[in-house]
């Protein structure tokens, strides 16, 4: 028998549900399982495992079929999915986003098509999207196995551990290391996909060399970054007063695609925090420290009430609001609110905020949000537009 999990606990991040899903020491073997959601590289990378498990190695390359692409034909899927193994042993087939799922009446096909237990066919379904409420994915459901792996969140502490944690066992076969704050750092720049992290730190380690540290300047060398950091960047440049490198960032944005007002909001964002943390540094409720570890338990231990005054309505804590507008509220809060940021977010606020004084940030903040209005009434080209509010809010 393989060893492979049980049914999906819902409470598990995505990285502890791949983890469990590696680790389990259940016995069952289901005839169906669908591996789906956001992250894509955990939804293949355990669908490799677990078939890993299925069929033992010098076997996989006879007793694996893999179909893939949403081109692959219902006469494909129905021939992998019926032809029997060799010699009464175990196979495999692999659909691997095929889309199953995008079409009522190609779900109600696959229905029937889908393993018995006794039989030696193991059905292994990876996808994107699936639609939860078709018949197919209830099957699924009833006779195998269902794991779903959201997008992870580089606003959630757990989430990041866990990814380190991932990480460092990747890397760790290249005898290379990172630190916690450098891959902090790095999902500032990239985000929280999980492939495109291990790309750019592939490329970091060969530059490193072996037995190396992967260290903040190969982050900043060699990654390039994705278009909202670039915004931060922009304005990290502002508030240091650093024209000429506010207008390249500028440049480089623009010539990416990145649409002005977009710009003005994500300025606008930036210069939000660094109120807020300059606020609470004045109040003496938070204190820069050049240590991230000892800055982030000082943030912790904020009281709830200072939390709250941040927002008007705490969608965990209102019960007079429906539930699409907690939601609502939630993500606002999150977008606009310091302590819905990352401890590593609001590190690199504090340490930008220490030199520039409350007077100027309120004035950068009502000019743009004038040049907000301006934006969506003016008569300008808004690319010049742009250009003269980096040059005002530069001095």
């Amino acid at each position: 028998m393989a060893e492979f999990p049980g049914k999906m606990a819902k409470a598990d991040s995505p990285v502890e549900r791949y983890g469990k899903g590696r680790e389990s020491a259940s016995e069952r073997r289901y005839p169906c399982y669908l591996f789906y959601g956001e992250e894509s590289y955990l939804v293949e990378d355990t669908a490799k495992r677990l078939i890993a498990t299925l069929i033992p190695g010098e076997e996989i390359e006879f007793c694996r079929e893999i179909l893939s692409g949403p081109a692959v034909s219902p006469l494909q899927v129905a021939g992998a999915l019926t032809t029997l193994p060799l010699f009464g042993g175990q196979r495999v087939a692999w659909l691997r986003g095929c889309g199953l799922f995008k079409s009522a009446e190609r779900a109600r096909s696959l229905l029937p098509l889908l393993p018995h237990p006794q039989c030696g066919i193991t059905a292994v379904i990876t996808e994107e999207n699936v639609d939860r409420r078709s018949v197919l994915y209830k099957e699924i459901a009833r006779i195998g196995f269902v794991r779903k792996f959201e997008a992870l969140s580089e606003t959630d502490s757990s989430h990041l551990r866990l990814l380190y944690d991932l990480v460092s066992e990747k890397i760790r076969a290249d005898r290379v290391t990172i630190t916690r704050d450098t891959l902090f750092s790095l999902v500032q720049i990239v985000g929280t996909d999980i492939r495109t992290i291990l790309t750019e730190i592939e490329k970091c380690a060969l530059h490193s060399g072996p037995g190396g540290t992967i260290e903040k300047s190969d982050i900043d060398l060699l990654v390039t970054p994705r278009r909202d950091a670039e915004s931060f960047q922009l304005a990290d440049a502002i508030a240091a007063g650093d024209l000429p490198r506010a207008l390249a960032v500028m440049g480089r944005i623009l010539s990416q695609g990145g649409e002005p007002l977009g710009i003005v909001g994500s300025l606008a964002q930036r210069i939000r925090f660094l109120l807020q943390v300059k606020e609470l540094m004045g109040a003496g409720i938070i204190k820069w420290t050049a240590s991230f570890p000892s800055f982030a338990q000082s943030l912790g231990r904020v009281p709830e009430a200072v939390r709250d005054a941040f927002h008007e309505l705490h969608p965990q804590k209102s019960s007079t609001v429906s539930g699409g507008q907690k939601e609502r509220n939630f993500r606002s809060y999150k977008r606009y609110n310091i302590f819905g940021q990352h401890p590593y977010v609001a590190y690199k606020v504090c340490e930008a905020a220490r030199g520039i004084p409350i007077e100027k940030l309120r004035k950068q903040l009502d000019r743009v949000v004038k040049a907000d209005g301006d934006f969506k009434g003016g008569r300008r080209s808004k690319k010049e537009a742009l250009e003269d509010l980096v040059i005002a809010l530069c001095g």
